[in-house]
């Protein structure tokens, strides 16, 4: 019996056009497999649209059996979409309202892992405060976090605002435009070793959490992060990476480890670095990973010899299986 899927992708979220990238290579994917697809899309200024017109939350799902979440970032993954769904009783692929709003925020993430037993950079969380100037913060700040650091939003995809800075002044401008950006930072050590990305699923090739075979992300020559500007300067994948045996499995335990402390279900996405002396440290977890044409995810899972219609269709399976 061929199932309905609606695929909401978009959603007011810095991370609109990625949505909308993941959710049309979801809807391809699953329509290859035989699945009927209702593309959702939720526009920048929340408004649900199905078929161009704009429609309330269940008009716009109305005949699907469940509803892979699409939207990534902020109304995706902090619980909004998920409560929605809930509320009309619609199972749905990803973390569960608290879980997505976990990883999500890196702060309280980097808590959870560091109480789990899993190694993170050493770091500090800032929140802007009316009667302290990013130059006060910043002082102290400066004095608490070994030089060079990385500043990034608390909230939102890794590579976005994020900054590495090495004196005083690089870090008030940091700041800056961090606070324009949002009300809470995160300021880490800058761990300088080779990046990781491993892809989880769950309940697949007959391992309760699969781990896709580590990739490793080489950056641009002069890029120390994986930010906006190493990404348009050009990001190149190796998968599977070029780690030892024992980096490896250091990397797949941290991983398997950090979905787990996190709550997530389904499939996620793990970013880690691998010092050569000092080891594996987990940099984020994505329980919403982007799915779109050449994203990291998918061009681990061709490594497999899988592709995304396999992996979608395993995870509808598992949205059902939970309701």
């Amino acid at each position: 019996m061929s199932r309905t899927v609606a695929v909401i992708r978009g959603g007011p979220s810095s991370r609109f056009a990625e949505s909308l990238k993941t959710g049309k290579a979801v809807g391809a994917a699953l329509l290859a497999k035989g699945f009927r697809i209702i593309d959702v899309v939720v526009d920048q200024a929340g408004q649900w649209l199905r078929g161009g017109k704009p429609v309330t939350p269940r008009e716009a799902t109305r005949g699907a059996d469940v509803a892979w979440n699409a939207a990534h970032g902020e109304f995706g993954e902090d619980g909004q979409l998920q409560r929605t769904l809930r509320q009309m009783n619609l199972p749905y692929t990803g973390p569960s309202p608290v879980a997505g709003a976990l990883s999500l925020a890196k702060h309280h993430a980097r808590e959870v892992l560091a109480r789990a037993g899993v190694r993170v950079p050493a770091g500090i969380f800032v929140a802007r405060q009316e009667e302290s100037s990013p130059e006060a913060v910043a002082s102290a700040v400066f004095r608490a976090v070994p030089m060079p650091a990385v500043v990034k939003p608390a909230t939102g995809g890794f590579s976005k605002g994020v900054t590495v800075v090495s004196t005083y002044p690089e870090l008030v401008s940091a700041l800056t435009a961090a606070f324009e950006a949002g009300q809470r930072a995160v300021i880490e050590e800058l761990i300088v070793g080779r990046e990781a990305t491993v892809g989880l699923l769950e309940g697949f090739r007959g391992e309760a959490l699969y781990c896709v075979p580590a990739a490793e992300v080489c950056l641009p020559k002069g890029e120390r992060v994986l930010s906006e500007a190493a990404k348009r300067a050009g990001v190149k994948m190796v998968c599977p990476g070029r780690f030892s045996e024992a980096e490896r499995l250091a990397i797949y335990d941290a991983a398997r480890r950090a979905h787990e402390a996190l709550g997530l279900r389904h499939l996620s996405r793990v970013d880690l670095i691998v010092h050569p002396k000092r080891g594996v440290f987990v940099l984020e977890v994505n329980g919403n990973p982007e799915l779109g044409a050449g994203e990291r995810l998918p061009r681990a899972i061709e490594a497999i010899g899988a592709d995304l219609g396999q992996v979608a269709e395993h995870v509808v399976g598992l949205a059902l299986s939970s309701r």
